[in-house]
């Protein structure tokens, strides 16, 4: 799971929003596919913010912003 948003002082779970993800591992690197958030272990989590469903991440601007995070961890990895 991937909490976006602001985690900085003073901020609230009502800052972020989370994304599901899977992990497989193909080739020499990690792929990642998009899962309902609210299906996961974490999904109890209030601090990671809500929760998404799929369907709110798919085609969405959270979309390319949770690319753009995997796409550096990638790179560290």
């Amino acid at each position: 799971m991937l909490s976006i948003g602001h985690w900085g002082e003073g901020s609230v779970p009502a800052d972020r929003r989370s994304i599901g993800f899977e992990c497989q591992m193909g080739g020499d690197r990690p792929g990642f596919a998009v899962v309902d958030a609210t299906t996961l272990p974490w999904a109890d989590k209030a601090i990671l913010g809500a929760k998404l469903p799929r369907d709110e991440v798919i085609a969405k601007p959270i979309a390319a912003e949770a690319h753009d995070v995997g796409r550096v961890a990638g790179r560290r990895a």
